[in-house]
């Protein structure tokens, strides 16, 4: 979901977005699809159970979880109810081409996974039909969680938050955090971004995690933001290293927690002070690629490729293209020359001087792989999205070549971009660099920002 999307929803601001268009603006893209996508998949699952919406087996629920003030919940309750009184009103017109449109790319987005499990998958007839019905018989319901409720209301017999109907949207904040539990999710609407972004706190609000059956699994989806996808996916990898290292009894060496110093020299830090913003994790055949920036006009930039130019081409018999070796100095040269070209938008990009140290970090011998390409056309933002590319090599040409080069040094992949207007740039030619860890490294977490 776009970050422009969790603002609407904070915020009532008619200039902005206007509740009336819920069905056709692309202002609250995200946040329809996921309740479709919800509506269609808790359909599918009542469909596989028999077809019966009654019994506690087909009732699942949503969580919307982006803020924790009041009123924001209010914003957020007031754009749903008109979402789905217009969904209604579509849903008993005879000509419902839209809402068999909105149906249709939901029932094709689900399948893949049930089709993955080897389950069984209604038609998409029979799907459209239930969703409508779902739609007009009002199945659908939705409850405002936090502190201004009596919780103990809301709670079953069993402690669990109660579902009342076969699609239940829960919409909240801190006490959805934690402590409640919320039986058959399916859907996880998540945007919140904490100023100070720690690994227990972001692993408290995701309540993704947590059995369910397959079948469910198999429907269950998860909607946030790029950046907090990052962040997610970087929590995963250090859970994920920690719990190799339990199962292997690898105790004695455990992760290393590094970062720089005022003078720019790494040294190791308390894993307390680590933020998991700027964080990288590095293993063997990590990738370490700044994403989310745009180029200078050519006038600008064209001495500094220039410039860059010419040390390869010094290193490499005259030609930019291929692979070699140069040293640690002018690997780091080369990526002060490629900041001077690049103008960073996205928070999350790898910034200089920690591409700069991860270089000199990682690098022993005083020497760095180079795999250079030439003349590509990697357009800025993805073809399928507004999201930044952030591939700028071929995964099985350039990525398998520099890795097989990084066998006992870091491979410094340098894609050199045409930077052409009609793929978002700024018509001038730039370096693309991508750090790719060597075999054999310690596992370690650095981070360019510690908590004072």
């Amino acid at each position: 979901i776009e970050e422009s999307e969790l603002g609407i929803l904070k915020n009532s601001d008619r200039r902005k977005y206007k509740e009336e268009e819920g069905l056709t603006s692309d202002k609250i893209i995200g946040l329809r699809t996921a309740i479709l996508n919800f509506i269609t998949g808790g359909c599918i699952r009542i469909l596989q159970n028999g077809g019966n919406p009654r019994g506690k087996s087909n009732k699942f629920s949503f969580i919307i979880h982006t803020e924790i003030s009041k009123s924001s919940h209010t914003r957020q309750e007031n754009i749903i109810e008109e979402l789905l009184l217009q969904l209604k009103n579509e849903a008993q017109k005879k000509d419902t081409s839209l809402l068999d449109k909105f149906i249709e790319n939901s029932y094709f987005n689900m399948i893949q996974s049930v089709e993955k499990y080897g389950f069984e998958i209604p038609s998409l007839d029979e799907v459209i039909g239930y969703v409508k019905t779902a739609i007009k018989n009002e199945w659908l319901s939705k409850v405002i969680v936090n502190s201004e409720n009596d919780i103990n209301t809301l709670l079953d017999d069993d402690g669990q938050l109660r579902l009342r109907t076969p699609l239940n949207i829960f919409i909240g904040g801190q006490i959805l955090d934690r402590g409640i539990t919320i039986n058959n999710l399916i859907g996880f609407y998540y945007g919140r971004n904490p100023n100070k972004m720690q690994q227990d706190t972001v692993l408290q609000h995701s309540r993704m995690y947590g059995y369910r059956s397959e079948k469910d699994l198999a429907v269950t989806r998860f909607y946030t933001t790029k950046n907090l996808y990052e962040k997610m996916s970087q929590i995963n990898d250090f859970d994920a290293k920690l719990r190799e290292d339990f199962e292997q009894g690898n105790f004695d060496k455990g992760i290393i927690f590094i970062s720089t110093d005022s003078n720019g020299k790494i040294t190791p830090c308390s894993p307390q002070k680590i933020r998991i913003s700027n964080t990288q994790f590095l293993k063997e055949g990590k990738t370490i690629t700044p994403i989310g920036f745009q180029t200078g006009y050519k006038t600008h930039i064209k001495d500094y490729v220039k410039e860059i130019d010419k040390i390869l081409r010094e290193n490499n018999k005259g030609e930019l293209k291929g692979k070699f070796t140069i040293s640690k100095d002018e690997a780091c040269k080369i990526i002060e020359l490629i900041y001077k070209t690049i103008k960073i938008e996205n928070d999350n990009c790898v910034n200089k001087n920690t591409f700069i140290s991860l270089i000199n970090y990682l690098s022993s011998s005083g020497k760095i792989n180079v795999y250079c390409g030439i003349d590509r056309n990697i357009a800025r933002l993805r073809a399928t999205s507004r999201y930044y590319s952030d591939m700028p090599y071929n995964r099985d040409n350039d990525l398998r070549q520099a890795k097989e080069l990084a066998s006992k040094e870091p491979t410094l992949m340098l894609m050199r971009q045409n930077g052409l207007k009609d793929n978002g740039w700024m018509d001038a030619e730039f370096y693309w660099p991508v750090l790719v860890v060597q075999n054999n490294v310690p596992k370690a977490v650095y981070t360019s920002e510690v908590l004072k």
